[in-house]
């Protein structure tokens, strides 16, 4: 592991490479030669990528080398795809359990863009407090979720927040389903991109 990490180019190992074999490998596993290079993905610690020979020893041509460290770089790039997408789905299942668990908080991801502000995603706690379905709401303005005469002042706490780039807390009037009007604590936290 360690000869390979600390070399840029694949390592060789056998009687006619740049190595002798581990005693353990051949006895073992009756490995007569092998390659060994340090694969790097893009998140991690390094990985090790080994080709053995075991029917006889073998000096390695540079072709094979060169092809060797080809074949290591791809793996790498796949590697760090998977890596990428294994912490997406964790972090994604980490956020959903969160984002479902709290009964008596709500959560109201929405859009913002030029002809309004449109739910993406509504809680389990937020249809608890509103009285409203996911269903019933997501691609609705999140006006509906604030009484009449407040929706000025809604328009400028999110121009505060784009212009600030930062979370905010404010206490404001929300309105339920029912149309009954009640006072709350809201964290409105921008995602740029």
């Amino acid at each position: 592991f360690r000869l390979a990490n600390d070399s840029v180019d694949p390592v060789t190992f056998g009687p006619y490479c740049d190595y002798p074999i581990p005693e353990d490998l051949t006895r073992q596993f009756g490995v007569q030669s092998q390659m060994a290079t340090a694969i790097y993905p893009w998140l991690g610690k390094p990985w090790l990528f080994t080709l053995h020979q075991c029917s006889a020893p073998r000096t390695w041509t540079g072709h094979e080398t060169r092809l060797f460290s080809e074949i290591s770089n791809r793996l790498s790039a796949g590697l760090s795809s998977l890596l990428f997408a294994r912490n997406l789905q964790q972090s994604e299942a980490k956020l959903k359990t969160i984002f479902n668990a709290a009964g008596n908080i709500s959560f109201v991801l929405f859009d913002v863009e030029e002809n309004g502000t449109r739910i993406s995603e509504f809680s389990p706690g937020a249809e608890n407090i509103f009285g409203f379905k996911r269903e019933d709401v997501v691609g609705q303005p999140v006006t509906i979720l604030h009484p009449p005469g407040y929706v000025s002042i809604i328009l400028t706490t999110l121009d505060k927040v784009e212009q600030e780039r930062r979370g905010i807390v404010s206490h404001q009037k929300l309105v339920r389903k029912s149309g009954q009007s009640f006072a709350a604590k809201v964290i409105l936290y921008p995602v740029f991109d």
